[in-house]
């Protein structure tokens, strides 16, 4: 029974490893074209989550599951999760929202020298499949943490 708790726990510290590495992988890709100091320039940029205030606030999450969950601080991770989780969707939602209605908010995120640019494609980059899928296994390790921690 201990080993299994184990295994629950680290399951859970995998699962917010995963959600904070995740925010340093690219969320979105822009393709056009810009000017680069009076120079006509095609770009190619990855759009992490990183620099956004939401970045932040899912990266301190993490940390804080990974530590709480060492420390057997179960309202600690029970409450880090939740809000791991809850911000992950609220942020693709808002990401999403962003690429599909105006993909100029994606591009000055990013922050780069263009004076002048041209955005002809917003692809979907893998940040945005697997932040969800992370927000999913940190609540699903958290429960299970949650319910066997309870028993004992």
């Amino acid at each position: 029974m201990a080993d299994q708790m184990n295994v629950k726990k680290l399951f859970l510290i995998v699962a917010a490893v995963i959600s904070g590495i995740t925010l340093f992988m690219p969320l979105y890709f822009l393709k056009g074209e810009g000017i680069v100091l009076n120079i006509p320039k095609e770009y190619n940029l990855p759009v992490p989550l990183m620099p956004t205030v939401y970045g932040f606030a899912i990266l301190i999450c993490a940390i804080l599951i990974v530590i709480f969950t060492i420390t057997g601080i179960k309202p600690g991770y029970i409450i880090a999760s939740l809000v791991d989780s809850l911000l992950s969707i609220i942020t693709v939602i808002i990401m999403a929202d962003k690429a599909h209605k105006d993909p100029a908010l994606l591009f000055e995120q990013v922050g780069n020298a263009m004076s002048d640019y041209v955005i002809d494609e917003v692809r979907t980059g893998p940040a945005f499949y697997i932040i969800i899928l992370a927000a999913v296994l940190v609540l699903g390790a958290m429960m299970a943490n949650a319910v066997a921690i309870g028993r004992d």
